[in-house]
């Protein structure tokens, strides 16, 4: 049994569960959300001084920290298709894409994951490479280093949602979802086809339109070029509105529900009454920390730099 504290540093709260891995799967025995944001190094003492209070009671049973961050502390970049094990292909590519975009930044700045991707409709591979900026996994690392157990980072949000998707949704595990990062002024992407990546991409959300038309043409104009029907659109984020749910059912011919990140996973006997109902309400935001915990989807397929 290993019990985990897995931690999302979002970008508008931080968001922390401990989960239990057992035999009989994944038990959650407490769940928090801090108004504290992590963004500079002033930010790191007041983070872990509210995680070290919050989780205090389970500290002695924390053996390891699992985090992930926002999709927009990483840089996501296509290349073309590339043998995965051609690293000096990879690094090269990269490094021209890195002094096209931040001319001041060197490969080594950046924390560097590799995962491949096909498309029904194209099957020639391609391969998304996810730029992280060390500095900032560094105050990560730091704002968790008073449990005094090993940490690790996992993932960033939406490719965390990957897995926590293929956790709560196994029946779908031979089928094509699509999942909604949604946020403010834009939303990313994905697209799962038998439990493997088989799209993603960011959508801006002009200020005259809204993510559920926005959603609406993704699903009915765009992916229908590289995917066939999908059978379920699942959403996610703070920033999920019912409304804009609604609008997205309206416009589309599969069933649009909220990713769950509790679907299923089992509550402690000790969770608290008030922590089931906060499991509740906030379900779709927990994504991201469930994810953290868990390996990333195609774990055997992907590299790091």
């Amino acid at each position: 049994m290993k019990t985990t504290l897995a931690v999302y540093f979002g970008i508008d709260r931080t968001y922390a569960a401990i989960f239990s891995q057992n035999a009989q799967g994944i038990e959650v025995l407490h769940i928090g959300i801090f108004p504290q944001i992590l963004q500079k190094p002033e930010d790191i003492q007041a983070i872990a001084s509210v995680l070290k209070k919050e989780f205090a009671p389970f500290s002695g049973m924390i053996q390891e920290c699992r985090f992930s961050i926002p999709i927009e502390k990483v840089f996501i970049y296509q290349l073309p298709p590339t043998a995965i094990d051609n690293t000096d292909e990879i690094r090269a590519m990269l490094a021209h894409e890195i002094r096209q975009s931040l001319p001041d930044a060197v490969l080594s700045d950046f924390d560097i994951y590799i995962i491949p991707g096909s498309t029904p409709s194209v099957p020639a591979p391609y391969l998304l490479a996810i730029l992280t900026e060390q500095a900032y996994l560094q105050l990560c690392n730091q704002a968790l280093t008073i449990f005094n157990v090993p940490i690790e980072y996992a993932q960033n949000s939406q490719f965390a949602a990957h897995s926590a998707f293929a956790y709560n949704y196994p029946e779908y595990s031979d089928k094509t979802a699509v999942i909604f990062g949604v946020q403010d002024n834009f939303m990313d992407v994905s697209v799962i086809h038998n439990n493997q990546l088989a799209f993603y991409s960011l959508f801006g959300i002009p200020s005259q339109e809204n993510f559920g038309s926005i959603a609406v043409k993704v699903m009915t104009s765009i992916l229908p070029q590289y995917i066939p029907t999908p059978d379920i659109a699942l959403l996610y984020s703070n920033g999920l509105e019912k409304k804009l749910m609604d609008i997205l059912a309206e416009g589309v011919t599969v069933p649009v529900k909220r990713l769950n990140a509790f679907r299923n996973i089992i509550p402690a006997p000790t969770l608290t009454v008030a922590a089931i109902t906060l499991c509740g309400k906030t379900a779709h935001v927990f994504p991201a920390v469930l994810g953290a915990m868990l390996p990333p989807l195609q774990e055997n397929d992907c590299i790091r730099l």
